[in-house]
């Protein structure tokens, strides 16, 4: 997974991939970059230096929009083949982004609670 925001624009873009591996061999590698325009960025994604910072709720948003894409479009892709059979697995996506917290998103006070909507 990759992040890459443009503050002054309010667009994130969000790269995802997934490889297929067995044994000593990548099988199949498919990655995808999704688009997302979030109003009032600046209350939400920080970048310092060379870090991107999310708040973690909008996060697990961006990841399961572009999860959910990417199983879509690898069934899609692989619909005459043999990975027809095997499709990206369920992931869970609350335990992924609490997997990618550090100490230092977690104890951070620049993310506030959340008001935001669907447009």
């Amino acid at each position: 997974m990759n992040i890459l925001p443009d503050i002054g624009r309010n667009i994130i873009e969000l790269i995802v991939g997934v490889v297929y591996h067995t044994n000593s061999e990548d099988l199949l590698t498919y990655e995808i970059k999704s688009t997302f325009e979030v109003g009032e960025m600046e209350a939400v994604v920080c970048v310092r230096d060379y870090s991107v910072s999310v708040a973690p709720e909008l996060l697990s948003i961006l990841v399961g929009v572009s999860i959910g894409t990417l199983r879509g479009m690898l069934v899609l892709k692989s619909a005459d083949s043999f990975f027809a059979n095997y499709p990206l697995p369920i992931i869970n996506i609350t335990e992924l982004i609490a997997s990618l917290q550090t100490e230092t998103v977690k104890q951070s006070s620049y993310f506030p609670f959340f008001r935001f909507r669907y447009e």
